[in-house]
């Protein structure tokens, strides 16, 4: 068994090694005046100017490439020098860094240039690469800092995407890609960006695609309900060919799809089988698939830990016995212990989107980030990376994105695996559905009601719940699950609560539901011989979304959701209430003639009770721009609902 992806492609016949040549060392600080355009001269943060470089030299049978980063950056705010008072540069034990140069401009022309001294090192715990960075000092409003690196990579010649758009707008932004005029690259355009220039005459024997951009406005990476990397303006490109040797198309799906299932899906030893058998023996079968793929996914999750970095296995006796390995591991062994049931389960790769979305045109390995299995007969995926989801459920970045399936065929008696387009649905807004059930009665007491509370969440909403208690401490939990209650009550004492199928042994198979009784007193005041209570305060805190400039990015969501909630008032005798049509609403957004999302609150009175039936569901994950306003009239309405006051006042004689 080969334990990797990154064995797959042997397409070059060269090795990637150190090169003798460097170039860009050569490269220096520019004195160059930049013109401030008015559009951007109010901004807090400005990129002036920022040059990226990359070349690949081939020297024999050896093959490198090198990557210079040139930026300045003007910073003229509080906020702004807070943000880069540090310089990083990132690299991996195979990377060198072979110039590393930084200086700050103040605004009356002073120039300081960083040294040694204030080069300091760290590594990311997570990620494990390292991280040298410039502890910038004395930095003040109107400072100009400028930074110069060059750095020796592997080659990367199947998953590049560069981008052009940040949270700071770019006055002028270049990126030019060096390389051999035996190969070939393909590449493309996103989001209005320029198109690239090739240049066959500018060095000898190399080929330079360039790409200018001016004036490029900032993206709002904290833009509420959107998704900025789908639509920032970015440059992929690609390794197709080697004219030498006549190879072309490299790094293509179906190749990449045919080497992976070789490397995941093989025929087990009879050791490996043995193992496998006496690890899945627990499992209680059952008649139906769906059960049983739940149940295998709540024994691997719970008995393998997912370590990306953890390269020491060889097989599936390993991997057991280690307990732990990486995300090919578990696809490895799932697979291997859906084939021994006879389950049909398939590999599906993709990217996540609001990292990078998948362009099903543009054939990159970046495009298959992610692994996840897919089942076909129940239409449902499992993602081996999530500890706290269960199927149908997986990483909603996932959603509603393209992938390529590895569809199954047989060739001459063997079974081989070909690339198959596929549109990974999102879950639907029925699984992902939050029921709340309310009841105030105030028949005891009207200056205080005794309230009951029941809230049901499904899906996505209650997984991530679900879970807590088996990630953290006890008394970190305590805390966690006291804030989330405290939404719910308004911040009023609980003198009663029930946290109901806790723990991952009931995700994908029971919602997790809190029960809460406590006393309403906080939520009612008394003017005059009216009291008024603070009924839309039960349903707890609703998010809301302000806009005071234009929209510019259209709305998209994690995941489809509904919420159904009922609230029943019961008043003694002698009382009423005097605005109950303020818990009506209608909100709707309509799209191709369907409801895609909605909130509707309808009150009806029997005798002294007063009951409301509120429906908030977003069916749709995308609106376009031109939907914003409709949308946000949807979510603010629960924000709105969460501020209804009932007047409640005697009845007369």
């Amino acid at each position: 068994m080969k334990n990797t992806l990154t064995l797959i492609f042997f397409f070059l016949a060269i090795t990637f090694v150190s090169a003798q040549t460097e170039p860009f060392m050569d490269y220096n600080f520019s004195n160059e005046e930049i013109e401030i355009p008015a559009e951007f001269a109010d901004k807090e943060e400005i990129i002036l100017f920022q040059n990226r470089k990359r070349e690949i030299v081939a020297d024999g049978k050896t093959t490198t490439e090198y990557t210079l980063f040139h930026d300045k950056t003007l910073v003229n705010s509080d906020e702004a020098i807070e943000k880069n008072n540090r310089i990083y540069i990132s690299y991996s034990s195979e990377e060198k860094i072979l110039k590393n140069e930084n200086r700050v401009i103040s605004p009356d022309g002073k120039i300081t240039v960083l040294n040694d001294d204030d080069i300091h090192e760290e590594t990311d715990t997570e990620t494990r690469r390292n991280y040298a960075y410039y502890a910038v000092k004395g930095l003040e409003k109107g400072s100009i800092i400028e930074t110069i690196y060059v750095k020796q990579v592997y080659p990367r010649l199947s998953d590049n995407n560069i981008s052009f758009q940040f949270s700071a707008p770019i006055i002028k932004s270049t990126f030019e890609l060096i390389y051999q005029d035996y190969l070939i690259f393909k590449y493309k355009s996103y989001n209005g960006l320029s198109e690239a220039v090739m240049d066959e005459e500018k060095y000898e024997d190399r080929i330079s695609l360039s790409i200018e951009e001016t004036n490029i406005p900032a993206i709002n990476y904290e833009a509420k309900l959107a998704n900025p990397s789908r639509h920032r303006k970015s440059f992929r490109y690609r390794l197709f060919g080697n004219k030498e040797n006549g190879n072309t198309n490299f790094y293509n799906y179906n190749q990449f799809v045919s080497n992976a299932y070789t490397n995941i899906c093989y025929e087990l030893s009879k050791k490996e089988t043995k193992t496998l058998i006496k690890f899945i023996d627990d499992i209680e079968l059952t008649d139906d698939d769906y059960d049983n793929i739940l149940n295998i996914e709540h024994l691997v999750k719970t008995n393998i830990v997912n370590d990306r970095y953890y390269g020491e296995n060889e097989d599936i006796v390993d991997i057991l016995k280690a307990k732990k390995g990486t995300v090919i591991d578990a696809l490895i062994l799932y697979k291997a212990i859906f084939d021994h049931l006879e389950i049909p389960a398939e590999f599906v790769f993709t990217t996540d989107r609001f990292e990078m979305s998948f362009d099903k045109e543009f054939e990159t390995t970046n495009n298959l980030s992610y692994g996840l299995i897919y089942f076909p007969e129940q239409k449902m995926y499992l993602d081996p990376r999530n500890k706290t989801l269960r199927v149908p459920l997986i990483n909603d970045g996932h959603t509603h994105n393209n992938g390529i399936r590895f569809k199954e065929k047989e060739f001459a008696g063997e079974i081989m695996a070909v690339a198959d387009p596929i549109f990974i649905e999102p879950v639907s807004m029925h699984v992902t559905k939050d029921t709340m059930k309310i009841v105030i009665d105030f028949t005891e007491d009207i200056s205080n009601p005794k309230i009951n509370s029941y809230v049901n969440f499904g899906g996505y909403s209650g997984a991530y719940l679900q879970g807590i208690v088996d990630q953290v401490p006890e008394d970190q939990y305590e805390d966690i699950i006291d804030g989330i209650l405290k939404n719910y009550t308004a911040d009023v004492e609980i003198y009663e609560k029930e946290i109901i199928n806790n723990g991952l042994k009931y995700a994908g198979k029971e919602n997790f539901a809190i029960k809460l009784e406590f006393q309403g007193e906080d939520m009612i005041q008394k003017a005059g011989n009216k009291y008024l209570f603070k009924i839309g305060e039960t349903i707890g805190r609703q998010q809301e979304i302000y806009q005071t400039e234009d929209r510019v990015l259209p709305v998209e969501i994690n995941y489809p959701h509904y919420y159904y909630r009922t609230l029943e008032v019961k008043l003694p005798n002698g009382y009423k209430i005097t605005n109950p049509e303020s818990a009506n609403f209608n909100y709707k957004v309509v799209m191709d003639e369907k409801e895609e999302a909605i909130f509707t609150s309808t009150y009806e009175q029997n005798d002294r009770n007063y009951i409301i039936e509120n429906i908030e569901y977003y069916d749709a994950v995308m609106y376009p721009i031109e939907q914003f306003e409709a949308y946000k009239s949807v979510l603010n309405a629960a924000a709105d609902f969460n501020k209804i006051v009932w007047v409640i006042e005697k009845t007369e004689e």
